[in-house]
């Protein structure tokens, strides 16, 4: 008899297993996203968090382990960081069963205070060849997306960037983008086939290293050089490749230089940079790359506001209640509760800036800005163009400081903190941490604002 109702438990423990399914599983990019999709699911979805900790979000790699994670989730919640942006079409075109939803849907986004460099700030050292293999694929020029009128809003936003009209950036990129080959297929062997008014030709190239270029502007490149060996007189016999890139690496976009002079006479072209975009890519992903790759770019920050979190919060819960419409009481009930807490977190923080005098603080890296603005306050980063400052920049930022009377610089995780322990040397100040990236997102934020308020004073 014991022997019957051990099996006969046996049986009744694997059946219990049996009904026990693991939690669906969605993706975000960082860590208080987790916090937020936590807030409105509850602990009925497992959070893969992409970016490790203390790591920088704007210089993310992504590695094979991540991918496979990220293969295994129902969602990505993407909140407009650069590396996403980078490997968005790459997620669409090999996890066709990945949903992409945006945190940051119907949020008006700020530009940023810094840009996101290409190929300029590099060192001759870092340069390396490449093979031909970073372009073998078909792609399509880009003027005729141009000259149809769908880029106008990608120009409209350069052209207030720049403090530009928007008929100038216009005709830079019309004559920039201007090309009479349509279409270019590029294979391993480095053959090349262009397509041009309904003719085409072709020739083999061979690779003949890469040249380094300083232009007038200050900015530097790097073009990458491919010679004729055979083929069609109408072929280019010399043609160049700039791709923002200075060492291997599979592209989605090129800008291409052709002429039959030599090279060097294509190094006199700056104008006239023909540029192509894999046939795959649709009008919207083109528009996306280009913004991912503009100098002019959002402020994807909008995290460490606690009223645009409302807005976030909204929209995890309409992408989560699409998805897994069997909860979507839960994630209304939820999302109710965490709207009432952000705006008594709202609240507490304007109260305790209420008299604050000075309302200028210095940050290594620009992540504060909707915060600042949300609760008057001015900030002032070490960081220019993503990148540390020069000596003339950090003896102006020194100036500043010592005129303000600020008593600390602020320094995030992840990031070199030289040139904020040299200015606060030279100012009499102190380094302080604060962590804009903490999973416990809604004490480190008030752990924010106690620092804050006791140097403010």
């Amino acid at each position: 008899m014991k022997k019957v109702f051990l099996l006969f438990l046996s049986f009744f423990c694997l059946a219990l297993q049996a009904e026990v399914k693991d939690n669906p599983r969605v993706s975000v990019s960082i860590a208080p996203q987790a916090f937020f999709v936590k807030k409105i699911a509850g602990n009925d979805l497992d959070v893969n968090v992409i970016l490790p900790e203390n790591a920088d979000e704007h210089n993310f790699e992504f590695k094979i382990d991540t991918m496979k994670t990220l293969e295994k989730s129902d969602i990505y919640f993407t909140m407009g960081l650069e590396f996403e942006e980078v490997f968005k079409n790459k997620f669409k075109q090999n996890f066709p069963k990945l949903e992409l939803a945006s945190m940051q849907e119907g949020i008006a986004l700020a530009h940023s205070e810094h840009h996101h460099d290409h190929d300029e700030g590099f060192a001759d050292e870092d340069v390396k060849n490449r093979s031909i293999e970073d372009w073998v694929g078909e792609f399509n020029s880009v003027y005729p997306t141009l000259q149809s009128g769908a880029l106008k809003e990608v120009l409209q936003s350069k052209a207030k960037a720049q403090d530009k009209s928007y008929e100038e950036v216009l005709e830079y990129y019309n004559t920039g983008y201007k090309s009479d080959v349509d279409k270019i297929k590029i294979s391993k062997d480095g053959g090349f086939v262009f397509y041009s008014k309904g003719k085409q030709y072709g020739a083999k190239y061979a690779y003949k290293g890469y040249q380094i270029l300083q232009y007038k502007s200050g900015k530097r490149g790097v073009r990458y050089q491919f010679e004729a060996i055979s083929g069609d007189e109408q072929a280019p016999k010399f043609i160049q490749f700039s791709d923002h890139n200075i060492k291997p690496n599979k592209v989605n976009h090129f800008h291409i230089y052709m002429g039959n002079e030599g090279f060097d006479k294509l190094n006199e072209e700056v104008k006239n940079w023909p540029t192509f975009y894999l046939a795959t890519m649709k009008e919207k992903d083109i528009i996306e790359d280009m913004r991912a790759h503009s100098h002019e770019e959002d402020d994807p920050h909008t995290w460490l506001d606690p009223i645009l979190v409302k807005s976030i919060a909204t929209n995890i819960a309409e992408v989560l209640s699409k998805k897994y419409p069997k909860n979507a009481k839960l994630y209304e009930e939820n999302l109710k509760k965490f709207h009432q807490e952000l705006d008594a977190l709202d609240a507490q923080i304007s109260s305790e800036f209420k008299d604050i005098k000075n309302r200028k603080f210095i940050v290594y890296h620009p992540s504060w800005g909707y915060f600042a603005t949300r609760y008057n306050l001015e900030q002032i980063p070490v960081e220019i163009n993503g990148k540390e400052p020069k000596p003339k920049d950090l003896q102006a930022l020194i100036a500043l400081a010592k005129k303000e009377k600020i008593k600390a610089i602020f320094v995030q995780p992840g990031f070199p903190e030289n040139a904020a322990k040299n200015l606060a040397k030279e100012c009499g100040a102190k380094v302080i941490s604060i962590n804009h990236l903490a999973q416990n997102w809604d004490e480190e934020l008030l752990k924010t604002v106690e620092v804050l308020k006791l140097n403010l004073k």
